[in-house]
């Protein structure tokens, strides 16, 4: 059950960093989540992760129609592509600026 959920903030950290999870990801639940990047992207593999493989094990302490192993490697498989860099949209030239001072707006989290 521990190596499911570790499994899950894993795969939601890589799915953070490449910008692909929903906004109000805390109050989704994992198969809510796996839709909306399934519905934004295409990418099915959140959704396998979560209905054969941590649901099974997380809830049913049962095992899925994906092993551990499996869901390993199919969290891994996020790190195969790499996310775009951050500073690439900051120095977009359509990026917006400030209309008094003409400055570009912060980037990141304050």
């Amino acid at each position: 059950m521990a190596a499911a959920a570790s499994l899950w903030t894993e795969l939601c950290g890589l799915l953070q960093a490449r910008g692909e999870l929903p906004f109000q990801v805390d109050l989704l639940t994992p198969a809510e989540v796996a839709t909306a990047v399934r519905a934004a992207n295409g990418d099915r593999r959140p959704h396998d992760f979560v209905w054969n493989y941590f649901y099974p094990r997380h809830y049913g302490d049962a095992d899925g129609s994906l092993s551990e192993a499996g869901a390993r490697a199919l969290v891994n498989s996020f790190k195969a592509r790499a996310a775009p860099p951050p500073a690439a949209a900051a120095d977009a030239p359509q990026a917006v600026r400030c209309g008094i001072c003409h400055a570009r707006p912060v980037q990141g989290r304050a």
